[in-house]
């Protein structure tokens, strides 16, 4: 196949990837005191590679024992830990993940299309959704895209034993991207035989070398003693943490909200309503698009829902079905690439009347915006003032995307090999397509701001071995930015192992009550039973205005919250001896729990 991309557009692509990464990540990477609200259970711990005496608790023991982080992201990130504070170094991971991801969209495309600006449409639609991704934060999932889109590519230049390593890597990095890859290298050995299917040679022993090899990678964690349990269908029936009001919000009594959840199902943001809207449009449009496609990436979307399907049926052996429908986005950002200039082509090309296909092609890319946004079932179900505030709001991404969308028409059109209707009707509809995926993704990644820097300072003078207690919901940042373990968090409630549910599951329900209780008996439980050395109090947080919003959905707490709040204003927290004070500002104050214990 012909290569009319210069070497200068894989640079050009990458660096723009970087540069749109840089800016969606700018707070993660440049404000000390936010951070991506999953560090607070994935990256925090990794201190002690620095540092040997820091979280040596017995959450921390418990949490590294449960295996969610895999052992090549550990290794990773011990590496780099002899050079940069492993929390630091979290977020840059996906300044390096999601321009390689960007990249191999581009290449993927280009295998499948002379015309170049299909390649940058593709690599553009996949890059500015970034609410959408899941590189923020540099953590497992991070890696989902690059083992399978590096899968594909390999897969398509027939490098099949490179391909075959590839899913056997990314066990150890991420294992559902692991299952997905593999799944692509087995489903692409297909081939037909007349009319029969058949396994084609060339492929299946490297397929099967991998099946072998990605098998091993994923029982290796179990042998060195990370337990990587999940916990079974009906365990998570018996929980209401699985339920519509629970934090997992798994369960939503209805097949359709299961298949938009965030657990669940897709997780739809606007921008993946409309990004997999698209393709099935432009099919609708011009079915013979499908024939476009090589077999490898169809394999993306088939493979995506067969491993949906056996997830829900052997639930939740396979972890969650959500992560198996990462490799959606790019199959639809690469099948949307792939047959935006043909679909446009037949009207296009047909004389005088050829430039209706410009009105027609942004009216198509409105309308299709539209309906996914506000209508589409597997959609958000946004309201249609939602596009008027959003547009208004993110207006310099739109216009920075038209604008573009211009650019590559005029540099389109000085090399012309195709009708100039297509050229032009295809570039501005292509822009327009990016800017409403663009406003759709937001321009920046999900963080989380730790308020009182001097209370967060203080704690980190204490002991590195001294356990800090309070309200769960607001004392996730000590782990982050005092280094110090916590009794128990709301983010470190995480309910899919079973033997680390055993441990979190008394720890919040013992956290609440002392917390939102009228018995300090129960602050001085935390102490005997879990080591809590120090109980933080803000007064603001026992408030039932805000109490009631912390712990929104997060059943069964949220009863118990409500509970307390209600028996009377009596509150231990606010009532422990002065004299025991070690420090307190505006917003809270610090308790030393062996004097509140004597003076008990």
């Amino acid at each position: 196949m012909r290569r009319l991309a210069g070497w200068w557009q894989h640079v050009a692509v990458i660096a723009a990837a970087t540069l749109v990464t840089l800016h969606a990540e700018r707070q993660l990477l440049f404000d000390s005191l936010v951070y991506q609200p999953d560090a607070q259970i994935h990256t925090f711990w990794m201190r002690r590679f620095q540092d040997p005496h820091l979280f040596t608790d017995p959450l921390t023991h418990a949490l590294i024992k449960a295996g969610y982080v895999p052992l090549g992201l550990q290794a990773i990130y011990r590496a780099f830990s002899y050079v940069v504070d492993p929390v630091t170094f979290g977020p840059w991971l996906a300044v390096v993940l999601a321009p390689l991801s960007a990249w191999l969209v581009f290449l993927i495309v280009r295998e499948h299309t002379d015309w170049w600006p299909a390649a940058w449409l593709g690599a553009a639609l996949f890059i500015v959704p970034t609410n959408t991704l899941k590189f923020s934060g540099g953590h497992a999932r991070s890696f989902a895209q690059p083992v399978v889109l590096l899968t594909v590519y390999l897969l398509l230049r027939r490098r099949f034993w490179a391909a075959a390593a590839v899913p056997a890597v990314g066990a150890l990095l991420y294992p559902p991207a692991a299952v997905s890859a593999l799944a692509i290298t087995a489903g692409s050995c297909l081939t037909l035989r007349g009319r029969w299917p058949w396994l084609e040679r060339a492929r299946t022993p490297a397929a099967a070398a991998s099946a072998v090899a990605t098998a091993a990678m994923l029982l290796l964690p179990r042998l060195l003693g990370r337990e990587q349990g999940l916990i079974s269908k009906a365990q998570a029936h018996a929980l209401p943490d699985f339920g519509p009001n629970g934090q997992m919000h798994f369960f939503e009594g209805s097949a359709l909200k299961m298949l938009v959840g965030t657990y669940s199902g897709l997780d739809t943001t606007p921008a993946l309503a409309i990004l997999l809207l698209m393709p099935i449009v432009l099919l609708i449009l011009r079915p013979r698009n499908i024939l476009l496609l090589r077999r490898e990436v169809l394999w993306m979307a088939v493979g995506s829902v067969i491993l949906f399907a056996l997830c829900y049926a052997v639930l939740f052996r396979l972890y969650l079905p959500n992560r198996y429908t990462y490799p959606l986005l790019p199959f639809a950002c690469i099948a949307t690439a792939v047959g935006w200039r043909p679909t446009f082509e037949p009207l296009a090309r047909r004389g005088r009347i050829g430039w209706l296909a410009l009105p027609l092609g942004l009216l198509l890319t409105a309308l299709v915006a539209s309906w996914a946004v506000t209508s589409f079932p597997l959609g958000p179900q946004m309201r249609h003032s939602w596009i008027g505030d959003h547009l208004s709001r993110d207006r310099w991404m739109f216009i920075g995307a038209i604008v573009l969308g211009v650019v590559v028409c005029a540099l389109a059109l000085r090399g012309r090999r195709v009708a100039a209707a297509v050229i032009v009707s295809a570039s501005l509809a292509g822009g327009l397509l990016v800017g409403a995926v663009s406003v759709g993704g937001g321009d920046t990644s999900a963080a989380s701001p730790c308020g009182d820097p001097a209370e967060l300072h203080y704690l980190g003078t204490l002991p590195k071995s001294a356990i800090i207690a309070g309200d769960p919901t607001t004392i996730g940042c000590v782990t982050m930015v005092s280094e110090r373990p916590v009794v128990m968090s709301r983010k470190l409630y995480q309910v899919f192992d079973p033997s680390f549910l055993k441990v979190v599951r008394p720890r919040m329900f013992a956290s609440v009550e002392a917390y939102f209780g009228p018995s300090r008996a129960k602050i001085l439980y935390l102490r005997s039973r879990y080591g809590a050395d120090y109980f933080v109090v803000q007064p603001k947080a026992l408030e039932a205005k805000h109490a009631s919003g912390a712990w929104k959905q997060m059943a069964p707490f949220t009863d118990l919250v409500t509970k307390e709040l209600q028996t009377g204003t009596h509150r231990a927290a606010l009532e422990l001896p002065a004299a025991c004070m070690t420090y307190q500002d505006k917003s809270s104050r610090v308790y030393d729990l062996a004097c509140v214990a004597q003076r008990s």
